[in-house]
């Protein structure tokens, strides 16, 4: 089987991690990076069917940020014939939900309820891009309502990048406060972080409320 790797304007990544994961056995898969001209290829065992993921991993703004590439071909295949399975880099839209998978490609901005607030109703956030993306494109603002989501209230696949970020409640603005932070702000100006160690998705966490806590 065989395959290319690319950015989202479709130039080659060279390097990145391509994994052809065995859909039958655990921990049996094969791990490779794209070569120069971002292609890679593999003989694969004639037993078995896989399926292939990969990642990138780019620096900005003083970090690593290991990102999820989307597969043109998701689903399993078998050893015997093989396939060709093309990875890009993305920064928006859904994860093929194949072998569990879920999410976005972009990130989520993960709003709480704050001290003074009761529910996240009508509230609205503005995200303004602070410099270029994680891809080294120029972003575009973003308004959008928070939505309820399984575990949490969110506004979700955003294109990674820095952002200035202020909030509204029924056009009211609000204070934020970041997660793990004592103070609250008017108005903040971060970067996504990983969901946890490790992790290839990645979220903003704050909570909101009408007024600091006396």
């Amino acid at each position: 089987m065989r395959g290319r790797v690319t950015d989202p304007r479709g130039a080659p990544i060279a390097g990145a991690t391509v994994v052809i994961n065995n859909a039958v056995w655990f921990n049996r898969n094969i791990v490779l990076r794209s070569g120069a001209d971002g292609t890679y290829e593999q003989q694969l065992p004639a037993t078995d069917a896989w399926y292939v993921r990969g990642t990138t991993t780019v620096a900005y703004n003083g970090r690593s940020y290991t990102v999820d590439l989307k597969p043109d071909y998701a689903a399993s295949f078998s050893g015997t014939a093989g396939h060709v399975v093309n990875l890009q880099w993305t920064m928006t839209g859904a994860v093929p939900e194949d072998f569990g998978h879920s999410g976005f490609y972009g990130g989520s901005v993960e709003v709480d309820a704050g001290w003074d607030l009761s529910d996240l109703t009508d509230v609205v956030l503005t995200l303004t891009p602070v410099g270029m993306l994680l891809d080294g494109s120029a972003g575009q603002a973003i308004t959008a309502a928070v939505v309820a989501g399984r575990s949490s209230f969110a506004v979700r696949d955003v294109p990674i990048g820095r952002y200035t970020i202020r909030a509204t409640r029924a056009g009211a603005p609000l204070v934020f406060r970041m997660r793990y932070a004592s103070n609250y702000v008017t108005e903040l100006t971060t970067d996504f972080e990983p969901s946890y160690v490790g992790a290839t998705s990645y979220g903003i966490y704050f909570s909101v409320a009408t007024t600091p806590m006396p």
